[in-house]
């Protein structure tokens, strides 16, 4: 990511305007040296005698944290404030190995001020080592999960991403896990790619049950055919399509007692899947609550894509549609409204047949996109009628 740094520059007007409530014209130094007062500081401040400068102890690590994940929005703000303050000079390119990551608070006026993220910093201040001179640095960047998977998938501008065969060679040659720990194995290597298989944690539950603590090793034929179906669903991964950051989103939720299943989407196509199984305490859950549940869950793991852009959502449940006109909330339901109100987003009702939309539209495995063959006649025309039972319910 990029670099920059602040320059220890500071406006005299925004110095006054924090003694005084009046404007700064009001103040008769200010009339009576206009040339010290400038509107805008022209850039860097003249060198002084004195220079500061952080020493640090020799043998220090760098503290540098991996910058925040942004929505579409937020990174456009970011831009724009980043070159605002470089034009004034106030800031510069860095390679320092130190870094802080950026976060944004919406202030009362709905703008939003840049704010960076200095607590690891002073939590290492006790013990970290000062040597030469060196500034703290501010990291501006995006780190999109696309690119945490360029070495386990592969990109194409006009597909979207898909399975990078060779990758997928050692899953599917995988052998029958013969314990707990072959089975944690074969589980993170097929979780890199969970993104392209829907329900993918209630698929992995036969096998996830058997790494529970005092639980008995007992491969029965539920964990065969998990292990198989995932497998399977490696090899005929679907391509998910690139989002645009600027563009409306479609969001599919569905909740069960096995787990939660979400599938976001974008002009028809399949930009990711994510699920996940209940923990201990969601299980007690009525069905209302599992539902919403699964709302919260696809907007928290997709925030980055869905934070001030406009998401229709689909449920299977009726009343989740009126979830925001609710008079009669517990505590917990109160937390997940605040959470819901930040988005931009409508709840529609679709029947739970309407769920297979998704999957049809991404049917399409990594085989027939090497070939570069299209989508055969008879699954167009099973989309087709999809897309029409869809609308009509």
């Amino acid at each position: 990511g990029q670099l920059v740094e602040f320059v220890p520059v500071r406006s005299p007007t925004s110095y006054l305007h924090s003694l005084v409530t009046k404007s700064v014209e009001d103040v008769p130094v200010v009339r009576e040296y206009p040339d010290v007062f400038p509107e805008e500081l022209p850039g860097l401040p003249p060198v002084r005698a004195i220079e500061f400068a952080i020493d640090l102890i020799p043998g220090t690590t760098p503290i540098a944290k991996a910058p925040y994940r942004m929505s579409g929005k937020e990174y456009d703000e970011l831009k724009k404030q980043l070159d605002e303050l470089l034009e004034k000079g106030f800031i510069r390119d860095s390679v320092s190995p130190w870094g802080a990551p950026v976060l944004f608070v919406k202030k009362k006026d709905g703008t939003m001020r840049m704010c960076i993220d200095y607590r690891n910093l002073i939590s290492g201040g006790a013990r970290a080592a000062l040597e030469d001179r060196a500034r703290e640095a501010l990291r501006e960047s995006v780190i999109r999960k696309v690119q945490q998977w360029l070495s386990l998938a592969t990109c194409d501008k006009l597909e979207g991403v898909y399975v990078d065969p060779e990758k997928v060679e050692a899953v599917s040659n995988w052998k029958t896990p013969r314990n707990a720990t072959e089975i944690q194995s074969f589980l993170g290597l097929a979780g890199y790619y969970r993104r392209f298989m829907e329900n993918f944690s209630k698929i992995a539950k036969p096998m996830t049950g058997l790494l529970k603590n005092n639980t008995p090793y007992e491969w029965d034929d539920k964990c065969v055919g998990s292990f198989q179906l995932l497998k399977e669903k490696l090899t005929t991964a679907p391509v998910l399509t690139l989002p645009d950051l600027h563009k409306d989103f479609l969001l599919y939720c569905d909740a069960s007692r096995q787990g939660l299943g979400c599938v976001l989407m974008q002009d028809n196509k399949v930009v990711s899947y994510a699920s996940r199984q209940l923990r201990a305490h969601e299980e007690n859950y009525p069905t209302h609550d599992l539902e919403v549940a699964a709302v919260v869950h696809a907007l928290k793991i997709w925030r980055h894509y869905l934070m001030g852009n406009k998401c229709k959502i689909y449920t299977d449940h009726k009343s989740l549609k009126y979830i925001f006109t609710q008079t009669e909330l517990n505590m917990r339901q109160r937390r997940w409204l605040e959470l819901i109100k930040d988005y931009e987003l409508e709840i529609h009702y679709h029947p739970g047949k309407a769920n297979v939309v998704a999957d049809a539209l991404s049917r399409k495995s990594y085989c027939n996109l090497l070939t570069g063959e299209e989508l055969s006649v008879e699954l167009c025309v099973e989309m087709e009628q999809l897309r029409h039972d869809f609308v009509n319910n």
